[in-house]
């Protein structure tokens, strides 16, 4: 059953103090600036009732990527962090910051780090649609109790939500447990969370979809075609996003797109991606191609960015090239002429040039700005290696603009930034959505504007008095 639960306001009345405060953005949240959108990092920190930050067991995409399923199988009596979530006992903490800054999560729970460690292997988040958040907890396994669901995080609302409980016993993922969510509508229940999977004994894959707005009590089970193209390839899912309000996207980087339409009953189509990048057989080992590739939408339209001749060619020849396609139904990519440069144009520029890393460091894991077309954003590592041991002297995040082929801005991460050596970013706009104040913080507003305006109507009387 899923429980959207509200935290409680702390608002109270303790002094006046406290009543002229402004409205909070967010009751977690620390804003550097006021940015439109984030680079989030999709670790998820877990932070104890301690205080003190824990790992859990370890990465979400170490057992994906490694096919550990346990299959655990549903609790009969919520407990562990789908009860604690029901409790409204768990606190999200985003620490939001303008880009090129990135962004982090910080999951507050109401338990020692050996009792989350036991609960959980890692919490990731996996997906993103304007104001909304999936979070997961990592592949169903014996070995934490909480693995294998599906948190919700709605910053409009301010409230993080368990989906229904999936069946794994009966279910496999085919698509590395990815999700994509699709805000359809203006209202807080107006999505659609959709799933592929495949039916443990008769082989079918199904469509699962869950939208509360329609059914808060599980999730509907559709039958779904998959394009003979993706069954007879080892389709991996390295990003998933929305598209219009109505289109469910799974991107793998090496081959193309597997697109829904969550308003229609159209069947599952396959886009394969522009026709050079396309491989009949992923790498083995696969590796990560978003350390130099990604896909999104930007502004109405699909972008895929690629950095050509990564691992191939003389760092100086690598090319950053931008490709667009305006529907998936469509199929047509077009290259952005204006979105090409060459990497030995990037290390002449002065900007680039003040970054204190290594010369003719190759950039990694891009992310594509959600409202400027020609802005693209780009992680650096300055690594020493000693003997085989590597120390990072330095990470960076820069953002570059393709049309004017000029690096805008770039800034340092603080230590520890990750949980990873090399993150895993995802563009969001969740800042854009500042939680909306309950009717007593309307109120606890409304009596202190009351009370300061007739503090201010006494202090003239009196002035005048005298």
């Amino acid at each position: 059953m899923p429980v959207a639960v509200r935290r409680r306001s702390s608002s109270s009345f303790p002094n006046l103090q406290l009543l002229l405060l402004p409205p909070r953005l967010s009751r977690a949240s620390t804003i550097s600036m006021d940015p439109c959108w984030a680079v989030l990092d999709r670790s998820v920190r877990l932070v104890a009732s301690t205080g003190e930050k824990t790992t859990g067991g370890g990465s979400v995409w170490d057992i994906v990527v490694d096919g550990v399923d346990g299959n655990a199988g549903e609790e009969e009596e919520p407990v562990g962090l789908v009860g604690w979530v029901r409790e409204g006992s768990v606190r999200l903490a985003p620490d939001l910051a303008a880009p090129p800054m990135i962004s982090t999560l910080s999951l507050h729970l109401p338990a020692t780090p050996l009792q989350i460690a036991i609960q959980l292997h890692s919490v990731t988040v996996m997906c993103a649609d304007k104001n909304l958040l999936v979070l997961f907890t990592g592949p169903d396994s014996f070995s934490y109790a909480s693995s294998g669901h599906y948190l919700i995080y709605d910053a409009d609302a301010d409230t993080l939500a368990v989906a229904p409980p999936i069946n794994w016993r009966e279910v496999r993922d085919i698509f590395s447990h990815v999700p994509a969510i699709v805000r359809r509508g203006q209202g807080n229940n107006d999505f659609v969370l959709a799933l592929v999977v495949r039916s443990m004994f008769t082989r079918e894959h199904w469509l699962l979809l869950w939208s509360p707005g329609q059914d808060r009590w599980g999730w509907t089970q559709k039958e779904a075609k998959i394009p003979a193209e993706v069954l007879q390839y080892a389709f991996f899912t390295d990003v998933s996003f929305a598209f219009q309000g109505s289109w469910a996207c799974w991107a793998d980087l090496y081959f193309g797109m597997l697109t829904f339409n969550v308003l229609s009953d159209d069947q599952l189509q396959f886009v394969p991606l522009p026709q050079a990048y396309v491989m009949e057989h992923p790498p083995m080992p696969r590796g990560r191609p978003d350390m130099h590739s990604t896909i999104g939408c930007v502004n109405g339209v699909i972008k895929f960015l690629t950095m050509d001749g990564y691992n191939d060619c003389p760092g100086d020849m690598v090319q950053l090239n931008c490709w667009s396609l305006q529907a998936p139904n469509l199929g047509r990519w077009m290259i952005d002429d204006d979105n090409r440069l060459f990497m030995a144009e990037l290390w002449v520029d002065k900007t680039y040039l003040k970054i204190p890393v290594t010369p003719r460091e190759l950039p990694m894991c891009p992310v594509l700005s959600l409202k400027e077309p020609s802005m693209f954003f780009f992680f650096l590592s300055d690594v020493d290696d000693e003997d085989g041991n590597f120390m990072v002297k330095g990470e960076y995040v820069f953002s570059l603009n393709m049309q004017s082929r000029k690096v805008q801005s770039w800034s340092k991460c603080p230590p520890g930034r990750s949980l990873e050596f090399i993150p895993r970013l995802i563009a969001t706009e969740l800042c854009a959505y500042p939680p909306r104040m309950h009717d007593q913080e309307i109120d606890t507003q409304k009596q202190a504007k009351d009370i300061v305006r007739g503090n201010v109507t006494r202090v003239k009387r009196e002035g005048a008095e005298h």
